[in-house]
Parts: structure tokens; C-alpha cells; sequence
């Protein structure tokens, strides 16, 4: 409901039902994702299925009760609310609205994920766990950056990368 400054700390007041609680903080971080924005939209008027996380879509993005509409990122169901997402999403929606087409499908192995944390985190692809349940063999290679020029502007004193390449000839 709210965050209050009370002295040193942060008072947040939170509401579940009718029951309202009050946590006391010294940080408070908003992680609560976003929701689709399309309660006014009366989309039961026009026989569009949907779910607390938006309009429910087959595999091309397309609304499995109205053929007619597609949805993508924060108002598609099931995909993941991060902007990376519905940049994708919105382009595999607009290739089969306008060509008319089930041909295009979400490729979500390669869509970049960042968290905003210090040190930052991010990433794209496998990560080596994955790899490892899926049996494949590859090479890791990991260098810290803190001694890079940009790292050490910002006065970053944990950076690095770790790339993991799999060992198995591409296949075009």
C-alpha cells in the first residue's frame, strides 16, 4: 500500500485481502514485476480468453479464442515481463498479423536478461547447469574486468565475463 520514513528505518504496509501488515526495513526494493494493463479493456466483449497475466496466446502470440488478435510482451500470457522479451515477442506478433501467417514462433534461448544490481548481473544463452542437463560439451572461458578502463571510471571493483562455447560444429 505504502512505504513510510519513520526515523532510521522504512515502515512498508502491505495489504493481502482485508488483512493489512507493517514490516520495518532498512531497504526496501520494488520487485513485484509488472501486470498487464488491460482490465478496462472489456476484452470479454469480444471473446478474448485471459488469465491474471494477460491474454492467453498460442505459440505465434495469437489469441487462442479470437483469432483475430494477437498479444505480445507485458499483455501476452506466459512470457517472461522483461523488455528483451516483448521486443521478440512483438516482432514474431507483428509478422504473423501482417503476412497473415502461423510462421514465426518466440525464440526465447537468446534473449538477453539483466539485473540492475551492483555488481550488475546479466546474461544470454546457456548457462553452464543447462549445458550439464543437457549433456553437451563445451569450452568456459572467464576473465575479470575490474582492470578495464570503463570498470575502473566507474570505480566497478567486481566485473568480469564467462563465455561458455559449445564444442560441437555449428549446424546451419
Amino acid at each position: 500500500m505504502r512505504i513510510e520514513k519513520k526515523k532510521d528505518e522504512l515502515l512498508v504496509i502491505v495489504q493481502a485481502g482485508e488483512v493489512e501488515d507493517e514490516y520495518h526495513a532498512d531497504m526496501v526494493v520494488h520487485g513485484a514485476g509488472r501486470v498487464p494493463n488491460i482490465a478496462d479493456l472489456n476484452l470479454e466483449a469480444a471473446g478474448i480468453e485471459t488469465s491474471q497475466d494477460g491474454v492467453v496466446v498460442n505459440e505465434y502470440l495469437q489469441s487462442i479464442s479470437n483469432p483475430r488478435v494477437y498479444a505480445a510482451g507485458d499483455v501476452a500470457a506466459g512470457g517472461l515481463p522483461l523488455t528483451p522479451v516483448a521486443m521478440v515477442e512483438g516482432k514474431v506478433a507483428a509478422d504473423n498479423l501482417i503476412y497473415g501467417l502461423k510462421r514465426r514462433r518466440a525464440d526465447y534461448r537468446v534473449v538477453p536478461s539483466v539485473v540492475f544490481t551492483l555488481p550488475k548481473l546479466a546474461s544470454v544463452g546457456l548457462q553452464e547447469a543447462e549445458a550439464n542437463r543437457q549433456g553437451l560439451q563445451y569450452d568456459v572461458k572467464f576473465r575479470e574486468t575490474a582492470d578495464w578502463l570503463h570498470n575502473l571510471r566507474i570505480n566497478e571493483a567486481f566485473a568480469g565475463f564467462k563465455i561458455i562455447m559449445d564444442k560441437a560444429p555449428a549446424e546451419f
